[in-house]
């Protein structure tokens, strides 16, 4: 399935992000793959190619594009990504800081500028989805309730920080969606936003006990390193 690095120019900066596609001149649904906080690397690439074979043009942005291309990405020896919490001190807290950052009105900005960009690809200018890993989880929820018309289907997956005190905790607003919410933690979850092939439609809304679906060695344990508040 092809998969070309992608720029999006926003008034914040340029987006570096992963897109990829059937490979046709067709347009296709559009689906966002909100990263989690280690950032953009091949294991979402992966699912973005995934996703795309069922027939979806996949987006994978970098969130922490106003500061940089970076990632968080650390790996063993055997090339598996490590557990936050084996991390040093300083890296954890610079982590936890950006994806602090991130709030609704970056993402309804980030967003924005996304679809804009889309118009020029080979994208339908209809229903979309998103998808969300651990902090992405947060970002998914919210683009759904900041663009009600266009996201019809949304899958958290071990998102984290749903649940705040904050006035714009994605809970408080759940009313404001039209999309319907899949919000996981079971193996099953990457696979729920695509078995409707090439169209967006509505999914169940369920939750599941279980290990969550890992894109990632080790982050199963995403919700004790605090970022999942």
């Amino acid at each position: 399935m092809p998969g070309k690095t992608v720029d999006i120019p926003t008034p914040r900066g340029v987006i570096d992000a992963y897109a990829a596609h059937p490979g046709d001149d067709k347009p296709y649904p559009l689906v966002i793959l909100f990263m989690d906080v280690w950032g953009l690397r091949e294991e979402l690439f992966g699912i973005a190619r995934r996703v795309a074979a069922e027939g979806y043009y996949c987006l994978v942005p970098n969130l922490f594009y106003r500061e940089g291309k970076f990632r968080f990405e650390r790996r063993n020896a055997e090339g598996r990504m490590v557990s936050f919490n084996t991390l040093p001190e300083d890296i954890q807290i610079d982590m936890r800081a950006r994806a602090e950052r991130l709030d609704r009105q970056t993402l309804r900005a980030d967003v924005a500028s996304i679809l804009d960009f889309c118009r020029g690809e080979p994208v339908r200018a209809s229903e979309a989805g998103s998808i969300g890993f651990c902090m992405g989880g947060r970002e998914a929820f919210f683009a759904a309730q900041e663009f009600p018309e266009r996201f019809r289907a949304t899958a958290s997956l071990h998102g984290s920080r749903l649940v705040t005190g904050a006035a714009d905790s994605p809970h408080k607003l759940r009313g404001g969606t039209a999309a319907r919410i899949t919000a996981m933690r079971c193996p099953t979850a990457t696979s729920t936003i695509m078995r409707r092939p090439n169209r967006i439609g509505p999914t169940s809304s369920r939750c599941c006990g279980g290990s969550s679906p890992s894109t990632d060695s080790d982050r199963r344990r995403s919700s004790a390193f605090g970022l999942c508040a």
